[in-house]
């Protein structure tokens, strides 16, 4: 599997228009949740999983905790409407 995904991905920088790229990504990812498949893990466990890195990554990006970050998702709340009250900016 890690050879088909390393095919695809050359396919992907090989391709020349922005189609061809949408659909060399999208067979990437059917190889890799075929990949998260053989360890066990479902689209849905891929999904949160990728959603909780992007949380991460978006507490770095803005100075503050990922649990600053979610709560703020969790009120239902915009980033910009905290922006005053945060040390960071949206």
């Amino acid at each position: 599997m890690y050879d088909k995904l390393a095919e695809e991905h050359a396919e992907l920088l090989a391709a020349g228009s922005a189609k061809e790229r949408c659909e060399e990504l999208a067979d990437m990812i059917e190889v890799i949740l075929a990949l998260a498949g053989q360890y066990g893990c479902g689209e849905n466990e891929l999904q949160r999983l990728s959603a909780k890195s992007e949380l991460r990554a978006a507490a770095s990006r803005k100075g503050c905790t990922a649990r600053e970050i979610a709560s703020l998702i969790y009120f239902g709340k915009p980033l910009f409407f905290f922006a005053k009250q945060r040390r960071f900016r949206p």
